[in-house]
Parts: C-alpha cells; sequence; structure tokens
C-alpha cells in the first residue's frame, strides 16, 4: 500500500548502488509485508513500535536465503523494532546471519 502511495520503495533506492558498489546480489522479492501496519513514526513508544510491526513479514522465496548472510537495508531506524522483526523473519526461515545497513538513526 505505501509502494503504491509513494510510487517507490525508498529501501530498494538506496539498496541497488550499494549492491553494485560492493558486488552483492539484490534480491527484492524475498521479505514481504504480510500485513498492512501503522507507519511507525505515529507509535510513540518503543513497546508500541515492537507491539505494531509483530508478524509484519513473511518469507517468499526462501531458497533464496538458505544458509546464507543477509544485508537488510532500511532508509532510517530509531527503535530497531522493524529492522529486528524483519531480521527475525529471515532467520526463522534459514538465513544463516542478517546484518542491518540503515541511512539514518
Amino acid at each position: 500500500k505505501r509502494f503504491r502511495e509513494r510510487g517507490y520503495n525508498q529501501a530498494e533506492l538506496i539498496a541497488r548502488p550499494l549492491s553494485r558498489a560492493f558486488g552483492l546480489s539484490l534480491a527484492t522479492n524475498v521479505l514481504i509485508k504480510a500485513k498492512h501496519t501503522r507507519k511507525q513514526g505515529t507509535s510513540k513508544s518503543t513497546e508500541e513500535r515492537q507491539a505494531n510491526v509483530v508478524g509484519a513479514f513473511r518469507v517468499k522465496n526462501s531458497y533464496l536465503i538458505q544458509d546464507k548472510s543477509i544485508i537488510l537495508v532500511d532508509d532510517i531506524t530509531t527503535t530497531g523494532s522493524t529492522l529486528l522483526e524483519a531480521q527475525k523473519t529471515l532467520l526463522a526461515s534459514g538465513a544463516k546471519r542478517v546484518l542491518a545497513w540503515t541511512v539514518a538513526n
């Protein structure tokens, strides 16, 4: 829904040149949003932000991440709730480890 509203995925715009610069493959069809959540900026506390994203993601094409190290790219991190939920989902689906790169904190 947010992609349709904005017309672009800011994390993907950041990840594309990074993947080229570091010679890494880019997979945009692995981690998908499974449920609509409120914008994290509307939640004031860490607990609200964590609760907002529980179960928000699922893995599609899990064979692409089996036993691999994954770099998760996002535009901004505040409490880390979104990244932690995404990491948990990727690890449960077979990723060996998950690192996060963010532009702003």
